[in-house]
């Protein structure tokens, strides 16, 4: 007999309570599957066909700001800014000249220079070289200054060595050429 009355008691209890039961069960597996939510991103509800009442909630309501989280708050992007780098200034060679004969130790010489890249600065190096080989008896440096692009610019220099002046002693009435090169 205390067989049935066991028995009786788990059939006699009331419906509450066994509803109780499955509700409470439902009711944690839907806090795990959103706490899976909060910490992954995965939607769990969703892949299985649950709404959420978060979800179902209309559009037109307003979340206090002090309830809004951090990371549902979207900062405008600021705008992209896209710089180019200025082109270098790119020096050529027009003409050059001599600025009359030498001396006995020194030559005076110029040339005009057209930038053809943008604005700024360079540097020329001319040459006084023998007439007979390619290798030189004094020479020159000058700054050619800020120039815009595609404008002229002349400069000059005077060039003089112990080389050169040895050079004109030793054959005298010789001549000599000029070079002039850009200094990239």
């Amino acid at each position: 007999m205390a067989g049935e009355g066991d028995g009786k008691k788990a059939d006699s209890e009331p419906e509450y309570k066994k509803w109780n039961v499955i509700i409470g069960s439902i009711g944690g597996v839907l806090a795990i599957l959103t706490g899976v939510q909060t910490l992954t991103g995965v939607d769990l509800l969703k892949e299985i066909g649950v709404t959420t009442s978060r979800s179902a909630a209309p559009a037109t309501t307003k979340t206090p700001y002090s309830a809004v989280r951090a990371e549902s708050v979207r900062r405008p992007e600021p705008p992209v800014v896209v710089t180019t780098r200025p082109r270098a200034p790119e020096f050529h060679l027009t003409s050059s000249d001599w600025d009359g004969p030498c001396g006995e130790h020194w030559c005076a010489m110029s040339a005009v220079f057209r930038n053809y890249g943008g604005h700024g600065s360079g540097s020329a190096v001319f040459y006084v070289l023998r007439q007979d080989e390619n290798t030189y008896l004094a020479r020159c440096s000058v700054v050619l200054p800020a120039t815009a692009e595609n404008e002229l610019t002349k400069v000059g220099c005077t060039a003089s060595s112990g080389q050169l002046q040895q050079y004109f002693r030793a054959y005298q009435g010789a001549t000599v050429r000029m070079d002039v090169r850009v200094v990239a």
